[in-house]
């Protein structure tokens, strides 16, 4: 002779009442939790960007806003500042916009480490 079949009885049985839904399980840590993977790729994405997004200092910034007003006053004289490199070093020299050197031009006075705006090329 066969038992009889009795139904399962706990949290999950079909006499426990109504499953819980999809969106309260996935809620909930633990075992078998749902994962989007999508939202977690883009919010490491996110994340990933505002880090590598680089601040550039206010200061630099400033100087390049002061090589560009150099550049163009120059420019509006019909000159230009030009570095060359060979075997001996690094050499500057100040030209007319067609090429022809005009003079000679220190390192120290090129770059003007000074701060002196008189002092520079």
């Amino acid at each position: 002779m066969t038992p009889p079949l009795v139904p399962p009885t706990g949290p999950h049985s079909p006499l426990a009442g109504p499953t819980p839904n999809r969106s309260t399980t996935t809620d909930a840590p633990g075992f078998a939790q749902v994962y989007d993977l999508a939202l977690a790729r883009a919010r490491r994405s996110e994340a990933a960007e505002r880090v590598a997004e680089p601040v550039i200092p206010v200061t630099v910034l400033e100087e390049m806003e002061a090589a560009s007003r150099m550049f163009n006053a120059l420019h509006a004289q019909g000159h230009e500042l030009r570095f060359e490199q060979d075997e001996a070093g690094v050499r500057a020299e100040l030209r007319t916009v067609e090429g022809d050197v005009v003079r000679p031009v220190s390192l120290y006075e090129a770059v003007d480490v000074s701060g002196d705006p008189d002092f520079a090329a």
